[in-house]
């Protein structure tokens, strides 16, 4: 079981309450900035997965590099110095539109993905180190649970908007522009309607109930895990 004691921990509480934010905006700004690729720009549903490469391999390229930063500068310096060009590439992919070329939106991804790299693995960090050793598997298994957490409510909330905005007769296009609004980036329209292929709409309504099911099942997972992993530690397996 969870002891419910360590939220007492200052530390632990705030990282993990980062962690459920960074989960929101990374799982759901990402869902749906993969919706504009092909429904708004129009392309083959490969071209999201091709396109977000750059956010990708910034975070894969930079994570390892964040935990030896955060063990030298403090957890506090690298989560601020993460989430600064975070929040700043998700302000300048706000300005992309269905005219924009790729050339001047990899950058802005590759942005969002260093950002975050540099912020999740000292916020993990910061979590282990609030608790005492015996506790560091059950403090990262609870961080590992709230940024899925946070891609749950992401993916969910970002759908509710879309289809509330929808089922009031807005076009799929303004449903996605309310979704970045709340996401924190804004897909500004420059006064013409840049509407998605015809019959496309109800896919995307599946494809957001799928992904928001996959969520909650690897939300589950993580759960189930956290406490699985502190009975391993007690046993000393």
């Amino acid at each position: 079981m969870l002891p419910l004691r360590l939220f007492r921990q200052r530390l632990f509480t705030v990282s993990d309450t980062a962690m459920i934010v960074v989960g929101f905006a990374l799982m759901g700004s990402s869902f749906f900035f993969s919706q504009f690729f092909v429904y708004v720009q129009g392309g083959s549903i490969l071209r999201p997965g091709v396109q977000t490469l750059p956010a990708t391999l910034a975070m894969v390229v930079v994570s390892p590099f964040a935990g030896r930063l955060a063990a030298r500068y403090g957890f506090r310096i690298m989560v601020t110095i993460g989430l600064t060009p975070a929040g700043l590439g998700l302000l300048a992919l706000g300005f992309v539109h269905a005219d924009t070329g790729y050339t001047n939106v990899w950058w802005r991804l590759a942005v969002v993905g260093i950002g975050f790299a540099l912020a999740m693995s000292p916020l993990t960090g910061a979590a282990i180190q609030s608790v005492s050793p015996q506790e560091g598997g059950l403090a990262s298994g609870v961080s590992s649970t709230t940024r899925q957490i946070g891609a749950v409510l992401g993916v969910a909330v970002l759908g509710a908007v879309v289809r509330t905005r929808r089922s009031g007769g807005a076009s799929f296009e303004q449903g996605l522009d309310s979704a970045f609004v709340v996401a924190g980036r804004r897909h500004p329209g420059d006064g013409r309607a840049h509407r998605p292929v015809a019959g496309q709409e109800h896919r995307v309504v599946r494809a957001g109930r799928d992904a928001l099911h996959g969520e909650r099942l690897v939300a589950r997972i993580a759960e189930f895990g956290a406490p699985c992993r502190a009975v391993d530690q007690q046993s000393g397996l």
